[in-house]
């Protein structure tokens, strides 16, 4: 009776384990996770199948644990025993940004392509799209004018006004620009919501403001990232990481400011 007991108590645990199995798995936002989490993941892939994928961007990790390069991954495949070489594939279609948006974005990832745009949008005397804006020793009293003003050339150039996003260092900034917003931005018939968590609320004429922890995978047209002197402070490890996201979130428009001067780091993409 003991050993049937303890059969059937095998059985079920067994019954679990197989239930738990996937037909396929798959990760968005890979290099966020470490190697290690990465192979719990595709341990949950059914063993006769072992159908396991995974998405990432090595320039939009904003993790300390993150995987960092391709060399893990190869640890990967050798670590869960996957029968054959993991196959990797490269994805280079570009983020929807205008051409000097995506000239910053390549710059800042330190890409000779960035310098080719770079020049290719000076040679331009008349570009079409806008150039992104540096605004330093911005008072944090004058942000919202500021902004308010943007918002107005925004408009006369679009004729309409696009999806707009303001990114703020920590959930604790959110709600305080918000507040400072709503009266400065009233003129232009816009509502100002905060998004704490990165939970984006209301729909249609709304400015957005997010801690910018949370916006990766969104999309906007306009986005102004504030305070970028203060987010290395913060976070000097991570910082580069999350300038590039928060850049490339924006399609047209893009606007940095600083309390202080620009961080030294990015004199290269100054101009």
């Amino acid at each position: 009776g003991q050993a049937l007991l303890q059969a059937l108590l095998k059985a079920l645990w067994l019954a679990r384990v197989r239930d738990s199995y996937l037909a396929q798995v798959f990760v968005d936002e890979a290099t966020d996770f470490s190697a290690v989490q990465l192979a719990c993941m595709a341990e949950l892939a059914h063993p006769r199948v072992r159908s396991w994928f995974a998405a990432g961007d090595f320039r939009q990790r904003i993790t300390a644990h993150g995987i960092r390069d391709a060399s893990q991954l190869e640890w990967l495949a050798n670590t869960i025993g996957l029968p054959q070489e993991l196959e990797r594939r490269a994805m280079v279609t570009a983020y929807r940004q205008s051409l000097p948006l995506r000239c910053l974005a390549e710059a800042m990832d330190g890409r000779p392509a960035g310098a080719a745009l770079s020049a290719q949008v000076s040679d331009v005397a008349d570009v079409a799209d806008p150039l992104p804006l540096l605004k330093e020793n911005l008072a944090s009293d004058d942000v919202a004018d500021w902004i308010s003003e943007r918002l107005e050339e925004i408009e006369d150039r679009s004729g309409t006004t696009p999806s707009i996003a303001i990114l703020v260092d920590g959930d604790a900034q959110v709600d305080a620009l918000a507040a400072r917003l709503k009266p400065a931005v009233r003129r232009h018939s816009l509502s100002v919501v905060g998004c704490p968590g990165g939970v984006s609320i209301g729909e249609g004429a709304f400015v957005r403001v997010f801690d910018v922890r949370h916006i990766k995978g969104l999309e906007f047209e306009a986005v102004f990232f504030i305070g970028v002197d203060a987010l290395e402070r913060s976070m000097p490890d991570l910082f580069d990481r999350f300038l590039y996201v928060g850049v490339t979130r924006a399609a047209t428009f893009l606007g940095v400011t600083c309390a202080g001067a620009l961080p030294t780091r990015l004199d290269s993409v100054r101009q």
